[in-house]
C-alpha cells in the first residue's frame, strides 16, 4: 500500500456534491404539463444552500411584517408560500443529490478498504 501524499490524494478526492434537477411550482389546476420552475442540476450544494437560506430569510421577513401588522394586504401569504416553495425545492435537490452521492462514497470507501 502506498503512503498517502498530496499528489496521490488529490487524484482520489471525492467529487464536489452538487444539486440534482428538481422541478417545482405546479402550473395550475387542470394543467398536467408538470412544473413551471426547476432547480438546476450541477450547482455546488454550498451555493444552493446559501441561496435557500436567503430565500427563507425573506420569507421570515414577510411573516414578521404580517404578524406585526406592519404591512396589510392579501398578497403576503402567497409571497411566503412561493418563497418557502423555492427554498424547499433547493433543499430537496441537495437531499436527492446527496442520497445518490452517498452511494458513490460508500463504493469509494469499499474500494479503498479492499486495497488497504
Amino acid at each position: 500500500m502506498k503512503k498517502p501524499t498530496p499528489e496521490n490524494m488529490s487524484a482520489a478526492a471525492a467529487p464536489t456534491p452538487v444539486t440534482g434537477a428538481t422541478p417545482f411550482g405546479p402550473i395550475g389546476p387542470g394543467n398536467d404539463n408538470g412544473k413551471l420552475f426547476s432547480v438546476n442540476p450541477g450547482v455546488p450544494i454550498g451555493d444552493a444552500l446559501e441561496k435557500a437560506s436567503c430565500i427563507l430569510a425573506a420569507a421570515l421577513d414577510v411573516l414578521w411584517d404580517m404578524g406585526t401588522d406592519a404591512v396589510r394586504g392579501s398578497e403576503e401569504p402567497w409571497a411566503v408560500f412561493f418563497l418557502v416553495e423555492m427554498s424547499k425545492a433547493v433543499v430537496d435537490s441537495v437531499w436527492d443529490a446527496g442520497n445518490c452521492l452517498h452511494g458513490a462514497y460508500e463504493s469509494a470507501d469499499s474500494a479503498q478498504g479492499a486495497t488497504a
